[in-house]
């Protein structure tokens, strides 16, 4: 009896752990998303040519901090698509949006970036990636942040997770993602806070996605192969340049001392487009990943 008595108190004990972590795990998967993903957000505005006329255009971006030494210094960029900026002929800024934290309220910062200089030629401090189809650019703003004395808070580029590293953190098909952007222009104009939208991968991404003969004939702009993955997640004008992070998840390191590990938001790449045919979207983006970010960025250095 002594034994029973034993025995059903370690039962207990275990039934009662697990209960805890249950809550715990169910609690945590339901805090909202780090301020320092949405203060990194771009709104990015300027003209392109439609129908021969130049109208406005908006897309999205993010601030991505990147060390230069041990001290703390480094560069500050602004990581966007190459189709969100200009051409010379269109014109030759941008104008950004970025939310910002004055004390204790939110308002933003609005500044110009030039991207072409008097003679046409891509200013220095701008970055496309060597592929031609990867969709991926990226502007040094350190001088503005530092002539202006801008506070900033950017992402750290160890937050950009390489695809040889998404086997080690249980990353692949399925997955959960936030793509946080400016769809459709929509953003608080108070503000210039983001939208933060939900989706999942869907399609392997530890390797390149080769598009099949048939889409390729229906639409021939598609980066093939493309270095990056599919998303299932409604991708609108205006995304292009979102941010597309991992959501937060428990991994089970230890089953005996029900002992988990909380997975961060790593960054798993940027947005570029959607996939329509016939003008009708299938509701699938198309995702540049990480690794071409941090190409990008070593053409700094």
């Amino acid at each position: 009896m002594k034994n029973l008595c034993i025995l059903s108190q370690s039962v207990m004990r275990i039934l009662i752990l697990m209960l805890f972590v249950i809550f715990e795990i169910e609690s945590v998967s339901a805090q909202r998303i780090n301020d320092s993903f949405i203060q990194s957000a771009c709104y990015i505005t300027t003209f392109k040519l439609r129908d021969s006329i130049l109208k406005p255009v908006a897309g999205s971006g993010f601030l991505v901090f990147v060390p230069v030494d041990t001290n703390g210094f480094g560069r500050v960029l602004l990581i966007t698509n190459k189709h969100v900026l200009p051409k010379p002929t269109e014109s030759k800024t941008i104008t950004v949006k970025i939310p910002y934290k004055l004390e204790n309220s939110f308002t933003f910062i609005q500044f110009t970036v030039e991207i072409f200089n008097k003679s046409n030629i891509l200013n220095h401090n701008i970055r496309f990636h060597g592929d031609k189809n990867t969709d991926v650019a990226a502007i040094d703003i350190t001088d503005i942040v530092n002539l202006r004395k801008l506070s900033l808070n950017p992402i750290h580029s160890s937050f950009l997770l390489k695809k040889s590293e998404y086997q080690t953190h249980n990353i692949g098909l399925g997955n959960e993602i936030f793509i946080i952007g400016y769809p459709s222009s929509i953003y608080d104009e108070q503000t210039a806070s983001p939208i933060v939208r939900q989706g999942t991968i869907a399609s392997y991404p530890y390797h390149d996605f080769y598009f099949n003969k048939s889409l390729l004939e229906k639409d021939s702009t598609l980066p093939n192969p493309l270095k990056g993955f599919l998303i299932d997640g409604s991708i609108f004008g205006g995304s292009s340049g979102s941010m597309v992070i991992l959501k937060t998840s428990w991994e089970m390191t230890d089953p005996k001392r029900f002992a988990f590990v909380k997975e961060v938001n790593y960054i798993l790449g940027i947005i570029s487009r959607n996939i329509s045919i016939k003008n009708q979207s299938l509701d699938i983006g198309i995702v540049f990943s990480s690794d071409n970010i941090l190409e990008v960025i070593n053409e700094f250095k």
